[in-house]
């Protein structure tokens, strides 16, 4: 994606320090307005759909971004997009598994990401997409495999046969860009399937379809499997 043409706006929440400034400035040339502030606390009247939080995953507690999202999703009816960044290596990703259960929630950058990365998932995310660690996504499908025994079977039936297809393709990763490749069908299609699955089976986001995916008994991962076929 070209990045002149992202019209969103980020926020730095991080400490100052030279990285940050040049950060800041790599950012603005490529033509990303960006701002840094330190704290979670910004005027609620600049924070809007099309506005990036990236929070600085050593300065901020993954608990302290879960209650303020909580009532950032509260108060705002379209509220901003969020991730984390600079994470390091030995990250706990069971820490942050409770942060994926808002649909706001779209990235995570680890800190040797290089600039050119960066700037590939800042208008990924700015598209709709996701930019999620592996390590993450496997934390998260185990938590749903170890409770796949008490948690009740959930119906696939009412899904259509591209609904199922697309809903395969996110959970091998694919973007909304590539999926509109791949079904030769437009972003937008795409983008209205998917909030029709999500409604269907009551989630949120694509963390939580994959994970409603990995929930359902064998029979009926093959029904969805079949509409890959």
């Amino acid at each position: 994606m070209n990045t002149r043409t992202l019209q969103h706006k980020v926020f730095l929440i991080t400490k100052k320090s030279v990285q940050v400034d040049f950060l800041i400035k790599f950012f603005s040339s490529r033509m990303i307005v960006c701002a840094q502030t330190e704290t979670l606390d910004i005027d609620e009247s600049s924070l809007y759909a099309s506005v990036i939080l990236m929070i600085d995953f050593q300065a901020i507690n993954p608990e302290l971004i879960d209650e303020h999202m909580n009532t950032l999703n509260k108060n705002l009816p379209f509220p901003p997009i969020f991730g984390l960044f600079n994470l390091d290596q030995k990250y706990s990703a069971e820490n942050l598994i409770r942060l994926t259960s808002w649909k706001n929630f779209r990235f995570c950058f680890l800190n040797n990401i290089s600039e050119e990365q960066l700037l590939t998932g800042i208008s990924a995310v700015a598209q709709g997409d996701y930019w999620l660690p592996r390590e993450l996504l496997n934390a998260v499908l185990k938590k749903s495999h170890h409770s796949n025994d008490a948690a009740p079977k959930l119906q696939s039936t009412s899904l259509t046969k591209k609904e199922k297809v697309i809903l395969n393709l996110i959970s091998e990763g694919y973007s909304n860009t590539r999926i509109a490749n791949s079904l030769f069908v437009t972003v937008h299609t795409v983008k209205r399937h998917i909030y029709n699955i999500f409604k269907k089976i009551n989630v949120n986001n694509r963390v939580q379809a994959v994970q409603w995916l990995n929930s359902i008994d064998y029979n009926q991962r093959e029904k969805i499997n079949q509409g890959f076929q």
